[in-house]
């Protein structure tokens, strides 16, 4: 085979090497940034994909032989370094600078992604829920009257588990109300997993931000929705004169679209 042959086979095996691994790289980066951050970019699947195979086989297995075999090559390609050699401070430069430019822009685009991606999601899940709150209004007014009377608790978690399953992408439904517990404020629910024969409340667990909005409802009416971004719920407040409750609906978790 001619040196002019070879040096072409050289050229394109390592461009292909090149660009296989710098790929490779990009791949661990990028995910790297979307699970550090918790960004919601990419779809569950494909996060488990990647850390089973690609990451674990691909990364090392491929990475070892990417620069097993370019050493390699690069010893018959020894002749044309040497002609190449005034290119090479000029060509590390690039290289630098676009690896630098890379870098950046890798998380910004994931992190405008995972924005545009949670800010869908709430919009998708307003609207589900406005939309079963609209068709079935007879069923939200009679929970909210009758929240918290013992002798409608049976037929009020009927109607929480018959709001929960009128929307497949409504993971869940909750009836939240307020109880005094020796002079204090507490919170408890009903879903379509609480037995109402048991007569024990079960108590709302939340975080502090939760809990100030929840006050707010109860106790200054507030009418205002409230998303938590973290559980993907929207609280939604029902009040019928005195009678005030909150409808919480959970969405499916759903990943970005990357993947999807």
């Amino acid at each position: 085979m001619r040196i002019k042959t070879k040096l072409m086979v050289v050229n394109v095996t390592n461009w292909i090497m090149l660009v296989t691994f710098v790929l490779i790289m990009l791949w661990m980066y990028v995910f790297i940034v979307n699970m550090t951050f918790k960004l919601n970019v990419f779809s569950e699947g494909t996060s488990t994909l990647f850390y089973t195979s690609i990451l674990a086989a691909i990364s090392m297995i491929l990475g070892a032989a990417i620069i097993n075999v370019s050493t390699n090559i690069n010893i018959i390609a020894d002749s044309k370094a040497v002609v190449d050699q005034t290119e090479t401070p000029k060509n590390r430069k690039k290289v630098l600078l676009w690896a630098l430019a890379v870098t950046i822009a890798i998380p910004v685009i994931l992190f405008v992604s995972d924005n545009f991606s949670r800010m869908m999601h709430e919009r998708k899940i307003v609207k589900e829920v406005e939309n079963v709150i609209s068709r079935y209004h007879k069923t939200v007014a009679f929970v909210a009257e009758n929240a918290g009377k013992k002798e409608k608790v049976k037929e009020v978690a009927e109607g929480v588990v018959f709001l929960a399953n009128q929307n497949k992408e409504l993971a869940a439904a909750r009836l939240i109300m307020i109880k005094d517990f020796q002079g204090q404020n507490a919170y408890i629910y009903l879903d379509e997993w609480s037995n109402p024969n048991k007569g024990v409340s079960n108590y709302l667990k939340c975080k502090e931000e939760i809990r100030k909005y929840l006050d707010s409802v109860f106790t200054k009416k507030n009418r205002a929705k409230y998303y938590d971004k973290e559980n993907s719920a929207l609280y939604f407040p029902v009040i019928s004169g005195d009678n005030i409750a909150v409808l919480c609906f959970e969405k499916r978790m759903e990943y970005g679209r990357l993947g999807s």
